[in-house]
């Protein structure tokens, strides 16, 4: 199946907290839900070759290299899209500029990319309480991934405010009243996707 010849929806979601908060809003909408760091943990376990370049990546904490990370993602959505599922959300991309339009060839153009934006001392809060024994954070890895953040998150901001796909959503409150902001930026009338949310849903 080619993804980018058939209709469906598609967010982009970059930012602190996107776990928590994805998962929430797929349940309501009934999209679903691809962690792009819990897809790329996932292969890692399944694969058995130790010199494999996604698996570096991952045990490294660095950029999986763009064709991989396109292939992961495609596998993936074309599960879901077997499933039943033509609405999706992408949770942890893009982390660079540069992948943008090598994923966006391979999975499609969103049509709203969402900021979950908070301060540093909460987003650190938030990564290293993790109960996730997948995972291989520590506070000296957090620091290095918010130090690229900030590095790389304005040429990516800059591109999709360009676009006029961008919505900024203030996370640093507590996790119902930050769904609340949420919410009430994707399903307010100023939304991109507008009233055509649910009819997208499978």
């Amino acid at each position: 199946m080619d993804l980018q010849q058939h209709d469906r929806s598609l967010i982009y979601v970059i930012g602190a907290g996107k776990g928590t908060l994805c998962s929430m809003l797929a349940s309501r909408w009934g999209w679903a839900h691809i962690s792009v760091g819990h897809e790329l943990r996932r292969y890692t376990q399944q694969c058995d070759q130790e010199d494999d370049t996604i698996s570096q990546s991952v045990r490294s904490a660095t950029l999986v290299p763009v064709r991989q990370l396109a292939e992961v993602l495609a596998r993936r959505m074309q599960s879901l899209w077997d499933e039943g599922h033509v609405s999706f959300i992408i949770d942890g991309f893009p982390r660079h500029e540069s992948q943008i339009s090598y994923i966006q060839d391979t999975i499609g153009v969103p049509n709203q990319v969402v900021l979950l934006d908070c301060a540093k001392d909460i987003a650190k809060e938030r990564v290293l309480r993790r109960n996730d024994t997948t995972r291989t954070e520590n506070e000296e890895i957090f620091e290095r991934r918010f130090a690229e953040y900030c590095t790389n998150n304005p040429d990516i901001i800059a591109r999709f405010e360009a676009e006029g796909k961008l919505t900024r959503v203030d996370t640093k409150y507590a996790e119902e009243v930050s769904f609340a902001h949420l919410l009430a930026a994707l399903e307010g009338p100023d939304s991109v996707l507008g009233k055509d949310r649910t009819e997208a849903s499978p």
